[in-house]
């Protein structure tokens, strides 16, 4: 983007320069261009709230319309990765697989959330509640998740945390995933 707008004053920037990025970006990437696009509107929504520029150029710019991913993940490739992943993302593969949470709601899941009656859980997204009622491989991806280990005298209130007690990063965590799912896909006959 800079070598685009990098030259350019903030208020000269209008809807129609956003376009004809978004145009030019969107032959080689259109999830991209929105991505780029949704940033920029939130540069200049941040600028506009402090009184550096007089208005959001990408607010007259549509979007892309971009195709929702729909693949099922088979029993095979499921087990293909969960046989060889680390402890943390095998518990994190079945907390979300049992309660069908997604990644976030996964990763700052905290141990309050453990209740008698099962897992509670509010949907970042959509902030649905409701408690996901314990199963035998429910407990026992808890107990998993409780043998993660973590430094001499630190403790976590996160059920998946990194040995300093913190939780991961979206980023932190996807490199383990990555990495499991990359091994497992040059050890199995698994098409991923």
């Amino acid at each position: 983007m800079l070598p685009v707008f990098g030259e350019m004053s903030p208020d000269n920037i209008r809807s129609e320069h956003i376009r004809k990025y978004m145009d030019k970006r969107g032959i080689t990437s259109r999830t991209q261009a929105n991505r780029e696009k949704t940033f920029l509107s939130r540069v200049y929504r941040w600028g506009y709230e402090r009184g550096i520029v007089k208005g959001n150029p990408c607010r007259g710019a549509k979007q892309f319309t971009e195709k929702a991913r729909d693949r099922y993940i088979t029993d095979e490739e499921y087990d293909a990765v969960y046989q060889v992943a680390p402890d943390v993302v095998r518990v994190a593969m079945e907390i979300a697989y049992l309660c069908l949470a997604r990644q976030a709601d996964v990763l700052a899941l905290r141990r309050d959330q453990l209740r008698e009656p099962g897992i509670y859980i509010k949907q970042g997204k959509t902030a649905a509640r409701q408690i996901k009622a314990w199963s035998e491989r429910l407990r026992d991806a808890i107990t998993l998740a409780e043998s993660l280990p973590l430094k001499s005298g630190i403790s976590s209130v996160y059920i998946i945390h990194q040995r300093t007690g913190l939780r991961y990063t979206r980023d932190g965590f996807n490199s383990k995933w990555h990495k499991a799912r990359e091994v497992a896909k040059n050890i199995s006959k698994v098409r991923f």
